[in-house]
């Protein structure tokens, strides 16, 4: 009888102890970014620039391309140019995006730190993360727009050539511990 008490007891202790742990491990992500995880959801949001089905990295542009046009630059002035949204670890080279104008601001709505549940992690608001343009051809050599993910939310670029298509690369110039991505969403206007 002892037996069956002390087997009973066991179970017991085994089922409270799971039940606990899945209930830490579900309050671990309160305060998780809702972000998309699957090249169905990325889809749904836009035009899908990258993907990478085993790290969750992606690149999206969240409305039409923006195809060269008989509109002047000054018709661009001060419009957004592209929308987008990006999970990244290293560098992700985007593809081109048409700049009517000689300048350019790029502002950043949101940008942190998270985990690949996209957790957001405290202790990175300094953390450096950059926009690279290289134009089209042979001519003109890249320029960079560095942010980081608190303090610097808006950069700008001059000395663009207008109505020119300029490649874009989001790039992590530092080092993340293991497990980390910069997520972030923002526009590209025309100045």
């Amino acid at each position: 009888m002892k037996k069956v008490f002390y087997l009973g007891l066991l179970v017991l202790s085994l089922v409270i102890v799971t039940s606990n742990y899945s209930f830490a491990k579900e309050n671990e992500t309160i305060g998780a970014k809702d972000v998309p995880v699957t090249l169905d959801e990325l889809e749904h949001l836009g035009e899908v620039a990258y993907f990478n089905e085993n790290t969750g990295e992606y690149f999206v542009w969240l409305d039409k391309t923006n195809e060269p046009s008989s509109l002047t630059s000054a018709t661009y002035s001060n419009s957004s140019l592209r929308n987008f949204s990006f999970k990244i670890r290293y560098s992700l080279d985007v593809g081109y995006i048409y700049v009517p104008t000689s300048s350019i601001q790029a502002v950043i709505h949101d940008a942190y730190i998270g985990d690949s549940n996209s957790t957001v992690m405290n202790g990175f608001n300094d953390y450096p993360y950059a926009l690279d343009f290289s134009p089209r051809g042979l001519f003109g050599g890249q320029q960079t727009i560095t942010m980081n993910i608190a303090t610097k939310k808006i950069g700008y670029l001059d000395g663009l050539r207008a109505g020119s298509d300029y490649y874009l690369t989001v790039r992590n110039p530092g080092r993340l511990p293991d497990g980390l991505y910069i997520y972030g969403s923002g526009s590209i206007f025309a100045n």
